[in-house]
């Protein structure tokens, strides 16, 4: 065993009884790029124990208690310049065992590592994060919802349609006489205050007629204030109108996927890292849970009255952080690791580079002195499909399949016999949100309105105003269409400052996915990557301190041959210098395939 020295909260102790027995698995097979390093539960004695023992009773009279782990670091190598240092903490939550007054028995987990992760990761929810009782470092603000505007396209109401433009030509026809009652009535006006001329004895008099002025000052105003009226309601007649053809710009909140990923991280104190989300394609990917309710009429923060959230639910599958790690995994066929402190989520391939170990070449039965392998031709799918999800409250979603569906079909290129062929298996990745639809443009219908909101807006004074009817109209563009206010599932948009972007259909589309992260699934050779794999089981290898230092954080390698290889478990006996290793050769051995592609 190499020099190790071992540090609980900082303070130098001496060794756990057992630490010269450990063995150290080092296991990659559970989803995760990063290595789990298992280290068995350590027994301290004497003055370790014995700290460690109050430290855990401590809950009872106001101490820690057993609900948090203490520090633990464990350095092996030279003192000032150690070739690894392991940081953990016990946990002694996993089934402390006290054996007497001064010795006690731990767990001992990484920290931050898997076994962190899966305890933790599940433990909060982006609610919990968004509510107003939460003020940690990962506090989802009001304003950090990103607002989506959508407008509803669907078939208006015939009969109330026929009923407001009835009531709308009746109220213009009216405002149009009223107008021309206006200026009767003015020229009324300015004849009664033209004074009359009568003669006396003493020669001509100027006059007027009071009453005839103050008559016609009231009749005038009476008139102002019906066409003023008039006005108001051909206002609301063309609101309604405009609701039944085409209803206002409403916005949903949602949540990006980078945040959805940042913010669980500053709740967990870690950094973020992710190649793969800064560089999705378009702009800003972001999430819109289910809605059961119409949206706000004003972006995020600008109308009080709308206090709905964009943060995801147990409805929508990505309640907590572990269910989004689970479902983005998925989607881009990605993977994550921690290390330092950041945690950083890439395509399963980002952390390929090899490490500078080199697998001896050992007989894996070294009793009989010979090298067994299998192959990996169980993992082989006929049929890989990359589906969106669809939203029966959002009939856009089933109207418009374009970049829905993808299918890679894998089948031998030469065949002898059909019924013997052995290619065969389904793997769906079903993506559990549907796509969106982007308003590009004004309907033929939407034209003729804005031509009336052109008028109505000349009638109203309004015209060439911000706030005008036709400029809100064509504001529409760029918006989601819905058909509803409601959805019953969470919809993936692709934003471009405060618009969807263009073309969002293409940038979503399942081809798309496939082209970008699922493409390594293939068993035919793709962008120079294969997933053939020649597989090696339970090999024992010399195997020494200097060699775990090099695979602890990459589990990637090279044969004697220059072939890659990728470890997947590794027992390390400290003590003999050995260890058993299950690994996989990136190796072709059938070129016997080929692939076809189908886009639904």
């Amino acid at each position: 065993m190499p020099n190790s020295r071992h540090y609980l909260k900082g303070v130098q102790i001496d060794e756990p009884r057992n630490w010269q027995d450990i063995e150290v698995t080092m296991d990659w097979t559970k989803g995760k790029i990063d290595a789990t390093i298992s280290l068995d539960a350590l027994e301290f004695a004497g003055d370790s124990a014995i700290d460690i023992i109050a430290r855990m009773n401590g809950g009872l009279g106001g101490g820690i208690g057993y609900f948090e782990g203490e520090p633990y670091r464990i350095e092996i190598g030279e003192l000032l310049n150690p070739a690894f240092t392991f940081n953990g903490y016990l946990d002694f939550t996993d089934n402390p065992i006290t054996k007497g007054c001064n010795v006690v028995q731990v767990a001992l987990k990484r920290e931050q590592g898997e076994d962190w992760l899966n305890d933790v990761a599940d433990g909060f929810s982006y609610r919990y994060l968004s509510s107003d009782d939460y003020n940690g470092a990962g506090k989802i603000e009001q304003i950090e919802f990103k607002s989506v505007p959508y407008v509803i396209n669907y078939i208006p109401d015939g009969v109330e349609l026929l009923l407001l433009s009835i009531s709308t030509f009746v109220l213009t026809k009216e405002l149009v006489e009223s107008i021309k009652a206006i200026v009767t009535k003015t020229k009324e006006l300015i004849a009664a205050a033209i004074p009359t001329v009568g003669g006396n004895a003493g020669g001509p008099v100027a006059g007027v007629n009071i009453g005839a002025i103050v008559g016609a000052i009231i009749s005038l105003a009476i008139q102002i204030a019906y066409t003023v009226a008039i006005v108001f309601a051909l206002v609301k007649l063309v609101e309604q109108i405009i609701e039944q053809l085409a209803p206002v710009k409403r916005y949903h909140l949602g949540l990006s996927i980078k945040q959805q990923f940042q913010k669980a991280c500053d709740h967990l104190g870690l950094e973020f890292k992710s190649t793969l989300i800064d560089n999705l394609a378009g702009g800003e990917w972001v999430l819109i849970p289910s809605k059961g309710h119409k949206g706000g009429s004003k972006p995020t923060g600008a109308d009080n009255t709308w206090r709905e959230t964009g943060a995801p639910t147990s409805s929508d599958g990505l309640d907590t952080f572990a269910s989004v790690i689970r479902t983005y995994k998925s989607m881009f066929n990605a993977d994550y690791k921690i290390k330092n402190g950041v945690f950083e989520f890439e395509r399963v391939d980002f952390w390929k580079n090899a490490s500078s170990f080199i697998m001896p070449d050992t007989f894996t039965d070294q009793d009989e002195l010979r090298n067994e392998s299998s192959v990996n031709t169980g993992e082989i799918k006929s049929n890989i499909t990359l589906f969106w999800s669809t939203d029966q409250q959002d009939l856009n979603t089933l109207d418009n399949s374009s970049g829905r569906l993808f299918q890679a079909v894998t089948a031998p290129n030469k065949v002898t016999d059909q019924k013997l062929v052995n290619v065969k298996g389904l793997q769906e990745n079903n993506i559990p949100f549907s796509m969106a639809v982007r308003k590009d443009s004004l309907t033929a219908i939407e034209e003729v309105l804005k031509v009336f909101l052109i008028a109505a807006d000349f009638l109203s004074g309004q015209l060439d105003q911000p706030n005008s009817f036709a400029a809100q109209f064509s504001s529409r563009i760029g918006a989601m269409h819905l058909s509803s206010h409601f959805t019953s599932v969470p919809k993936m948009v692709v934003m471009s400052g405060n618009s969807l972007a263009l073309d969002q259909r293409s940038l979503l589309d399942a081809r798309k996915l496939w082209d970008n992260y699922h493409f390594l699934k293939s068993f035919v050779t793709i962008d120079n990557e294969n997933a053939q794999r020649v597989i090696v089981s339970e090999q024992k290898i010399p195997f020494c301190f200097e060699n775990f230092v090099t695979l602890v954080d990459n589990n990637y390698a090279e044969n004697e041959l220059g072939e890659k290889i990728e470890i997947k478990t590794l027992l390390w006996k400290v003590e003999e210098n050995t260890a058993t290793v299950s690994y996989e050769i990136e190796r072709v051995y059938d070129n016997n395939l080929k692939i076809t592609f189908l886009n639904g």
